[in-house]
């Protein structure tokens, strides 16, 4: 069910809800028409989130469905973590809803790219020509993704970040702060760049890495990276 409009339901938590929240505010062109949490708890039961201001909480995920048809509205990603934004665009699918992007007013993005539903990107990000961006990733301010990369789904970049020229990084990999993926090197699935990684050489699926350059320091066990969450 995807719904063409300027109004949006935020599905998240955390300091990610607040700065989705502050994006939306900061362009006119959208409105916010209130918050659900991701994986949380009846947030009537608990003390409001006092970065949310004058929004409400709406109700919970399984409110979801009946309350984008109330406000006619769309669904934005407020997730930080590429494993929770990889589950979150699966329960999406499951509901037949598809996640708007939003792309701040501040962020510089070459008019010769493809990006994916649902994916959200911050100030002062950088995306370059013929990038390819799949659904549900999140670009945090000051990252950067050069000429001709592609990212799968639910991939994040925290701030600082980098993946330079014709790089490939599958779904749900995570690049930690000031981390940098160098041209033409491959990042497998599921795997965790750790903040001020440099890496220099292909990177296996659910690997956590980091150092300069970056080394295998374990595997991300937790993660099921098997099934596609918009299958």
């Amino acid at each position: 069910m995807a719904v063409e409009s300027s109004k949006h339901i935020i599905l998240g938590n955390g300091s990610e809800l607040r700065r989705v929240l502050s994006l939306i505010e900061a362009d006119p062109r959208h409105e916010c028409v209130g918050c659900i949490p991701w994986k949380g708890t009846d947030p009537s039961l608990d003390p409001a989130d006092p970065g949310l201001g004058v929004h409400l909480w709406l109700g919970l995920v399984d409110h979801l469905e009946d309350l984008v048809a109330t406000h006619r509205c769309s669904v934005v990603l407020g997730i930080s973590s590429a494993e929770e934004r990889w589950q979150a665009l699966g329960t999406l699918s499951s509901l037949s809803i598809e996640p708007a992007s939003l792309i701040s007013v501040d962020a510089h993005v070459d008019p010769h790219v493809t990006i994916g539903a649902g994916t959200v990107i911050h100030q002062s990000v950088i995306v370059e020509r013929e990038v390819t961006l799949g659904k549900g990733c999140l670009l945090l301010p000051g990252s950067r993704i050069a000429v001709g990369s592609r990212c799968g789904d639910a991939v994040v970049l925290e701030s600082g970040s980098q993946v330079l020229d014709m790089a490939r990084v599958g779904d749900e990999v995570h690049l930690g702060t000031r981390s940098t993926v160098m041209d033409d090197r491959i990042v497998g699935p599921s795997a965790l760049i750790l903040p001020g990684s440099i890496v220099t050489t292909d990177v296996e699926p659910n690997a956590i890495v980091s150092g300069t350059p970056a080394t295998i320091q374990g595997e991300e066990t937790s993660r099921d990276n098997s099934s596609d969450p918009a299958g």
